[in-house]
């Protein structure tokens, strides 16, 4: 238990703790699920690496838009502010040809983007993502 925990959420992959209402510490596991199956075998590394490479965008796109990540205390391990979520989902098939169908997905990403910073700078949520 941390100080200050209010509750934790074990997920399929990764263990959300809140911290007094305001932070959340997301531990990044090596478990692996497949059809809402979680395997009994992890990949090992595979909390670490996919920590890493969410700490490296997060930081890298930090200066367009602010982001939840306050600090990543250790490889499998963020820490941030706790956030109201802004749902997005997207489906982009790896089979999509000729320039005209990737401009149609470059738009739909577009969209989306301008749709969170306008809900971000706003303010009608706390900025972060998940």
């Amino acid at each position: 238990n941390f100080p200050g925990q209010t509750s934790v959420y074990h997920g399929k992959v990764r263990d959300v703790y809140d911290i007094n209402d305001d932070l959340l510490v997301m531990v990044a596991t090596d478990r692996i699920s497949a059809f809402d199956v979680i395997l009994p075998e992890g990949i090992p590394y595979k909390g670490q690496v996919l920590n890493q490479i969410a700490t490296y965008f997060l930081e890298a796109t930090r200066g367009i838009v602010p982001n939840w990540r306050l600090a990543t205390p250790d490889p499998m391990v963020t820490v941030g502010y706790k956030a109201e979520g802004f749902k997005v989902e997207m489906i982009i098939r790896g089979y999509l040809t000729g320039s005209h169908d990737q401009e149609v997905v470059i738009d739909i990403i577009h969209v989306a983007y301008l749709a969170v910073i306008h809900t971000c700078l706003s303010g009608k949520i706390k900025v972060g993502f998940d």
